[in-house]
């Protein structure tokens, strides 16, 4: 399933309040953190759009291979009946709070310690952690690796996987450069290269370079948010080949050099005619089209979405 669904399955089971325990599972880097963060916004448009009062949607990720079994169970402590009791976090108890709503990210539940794999268990299955319960407007997300994709991941007991709803996360390339597209600090370059050679986005664990670096959905997008930078100072190739590894990074840097060396895409815009008097020698290639054709459209698209009235009428 695609992010894109998976974020409005879970705002539908929300709206209508079945609270569920979604599992999702995939390669390492392919959005499946980013599902809590973009359904916890949705939640609070869809409350504020009732009352715009309304507090904004909780979300929590809680990465368990950091985490220590307390850190979910709570701490014991004894009470005044003589009777030992938890103490849950600060952070567990306000999604406990009644009114309470947004999302809980357990974050890679299939690589954590099995102690913290069976602190995990009840708040999943249950809904509670000891004598503390979940809001009834809190939708968890439980996210993981599979042991195919060579990421140290256990398998989960099958009592476990027989009560949530397990969902494999599909990359989809066409979504992912437009979710590129809308975030201001990725280079339009990167997904322009993507949309060239799809099969670039999420490759293999076994595709990793020597040192190890891999090309996941993750890492394109930090190299779109450092690619001007290393640029102007000469390092891009070093940093591409340490973000997206050599085979990748080699590809994108020839694309993006290709790019550079056509006509710039406001003279295109401007004079059609003039700037590109004979398409068939400056264009005469697949990849010299895509290049072309991909800037245009990415920087038809900035001037609509930042230029002014007079800007966009032209």
């Amino acid at each position: 399933m695609r992010i894109k669904d998976i974020v409005d399955l879970g705002l539908a089971l929300w709206k209508a309040n079945k609270p569920v325990t979604l599992l999702l599972l995939g390669k390492p880097g392919t959005g499946k953190t980013s599902c809590a963060r973009t359904l916890s916004a949705l939640m609070t448009e869809e409350r504020r759009n009732s009352n715009s009062e309304a507090p904004a949607a909780l979300c929590r990720i809680q990465d368990l291979t950091s985490s220590c079994p307390e850190d979910i169970n709570g701490l014991p402590w004894r009470g005044p009946d003589g009777l030992t009791h938890y103490a849950p976090q600060e952070w567990f108890g306000e999604f406990c709070r009644p009114g309470a709503y947004g999302v809980l990210c357990l974050d890679d539940l299939t690589q954590a310690a099995s102690a913290v794999q069976v602190a995990t268990r009840p708040l999943a299955l249950e809904r509670r952690s000891q004598a503390s319960k979940l809001s009834d407007g809190v939708i968890i997300m439980v996210t993981g690796n599979r042991r195919e994709d060579k990421s140290n991941a256990t398998t989960l007991p099958a009592h476990f996987r027989n009560s949530v709803i397990i969902i494999e996360v599909e990359t989809d390339v066409e979504e992912w450069c437009i979710w590129a597209g809308s975030q201001p600090d990725v280079d339009p370059v990167v997904p322009a290269f993507l949309r060239w050679k799809p099969g670039q986005l999420a490759l293999p664990p076994n595709a990793a370079d020597a040192h190890g670096a891999l090309a996941p959905p993750r890492q394109w997008a930090q190299l779109g948010r450092v690619y001007q930078i290393v640029k102007a100072r000469g390092h891009q190739v070093d940093v591409t080949h340490g973000l997206v590894g050599e085979g990748p990074g080699t590809e994108f840097l020839a694309f993006a050099r290709l790019r550079d060396s056509l006509v710039e895409p406001r003279q295109v815009l401007r004079d059609p005619k003039g700037s590109v008097p004979n398409p068939k020698a400056t264009l005469d290639t697949p990849d010299k089209m895509v290049a072309m054709c991909t800037s245009l459209a990415e920087h038809t698209v900035s001037i609509l979405r930042d230029g002014g009235k007079d800007a966009k009428k032209e």
